[in-house]
């Protein structure tokens, strides 16, 4: 009987001494196993949700340079930007300058938004498959925030004479100079994804991304002085699904 046992266990250990030595013959990625990757372009959609605002949809685009500590951490060096259309933001302003009664309004606008930063991401590989789920994060420090297209009720507020403001005013919307109100801050996110390899030096990314940030109060451009009009303090999250094709040495 005892045989038996013992040939039993070592075909059920076999499978497990085999997965361990098929993980230990991971290597790094790259034309020369070096790691060392490009992920050029990274394109996609980005849409969000704002505390008082709405962020709208529109794209995202970017690249970034991407090294491979180890065949399951990475690390990259990004850089990366968007616009959305159909945003509605808040703007803040005086509406007594005697009194310094403030109000508040939302407007038509665009979310804007330049970033870089570093990141790290775990990837989960197996030599017996092609393709790698991943989990990671980013720290980036960012220049973001709002173009805003004026209606008629804030054409006495912007840098210029009322009367002709007025007369290029058309519908709702003033065809009037961009009042962007655009600031530097920073923001964080958390993103997952699946790698396809498709050669050694060659795959594909498909990665979802939510990033947080802070709008603060900032001056809004082409706006008269005195009436202090600014946007609003506020949290945004920003969602992006991103495609990327990644260079491999």
């Amino acid at each position: 009987m005892r045989y038996p046992l013992v040939a039993l266990l070592l075909a059920q250990a076999a499978p497990a001494h085999a997965q361990t030595e098929a993980s230990q013959g991971l290597k790094r990625s790259g034309l020369y196993g070096w790691g060392l990757g490009l992920e050029l372009p990274m394109v996609g959609l980005t849409t969000g949700a704002a505390e008082h605002s709405r962020v709208g949809w529109g794209y995202a685009l970017g690249a970034a340079v991407s090294y491979e500590f180890t065949p399951h951490w990475l690390g990259r060096l990004m850089v990366s930007g968007g616009a959305t259309s159909g945003a509605r933001a808040r703007v803040r302003y005086l509406e007594n300058v005697a009194a310094g009664e403030r109000t508040y309004t939302h407007q038509a606008a665009d979310w804007l938004s330049v970033e870089t930063g570093l990141g790290v991401a775990y990837l989960f590989r197996n030599s017996e498959r092609p393709w790698a789920p991943y989990v990671g994060g980013d720290v980036l420090f960012n220049f973001a925030g709002y173009n805003f297209h004026f209606d008629k009720s804030l054409a006495n507020l912007e840098e210029r004479d009322q009367g002709d403001v007025l007369a290029r005013c058309t519908g709702d919307v003033c065809e009037s100079t961009i009042h962007d109100g655009l600031g530097f801050g920073w923001a964080a996110g958390i993103r997952g994804g699946v790698r396809l390899e498709l050669a050694s030096w060659l795959s594909t990314q498909s990665e979802l991304a939510l990033v947080y940030t802070r709008t603060g109060r900032e001056q809004i451009s082409n706006t008269v002085d005195n009436r202090e009009v600014e946007t609003a303090r506020e949290d945004v999250w920003l969602m992006r699904w991103t495609f990327s094709v990644r260079l491999g040495l």
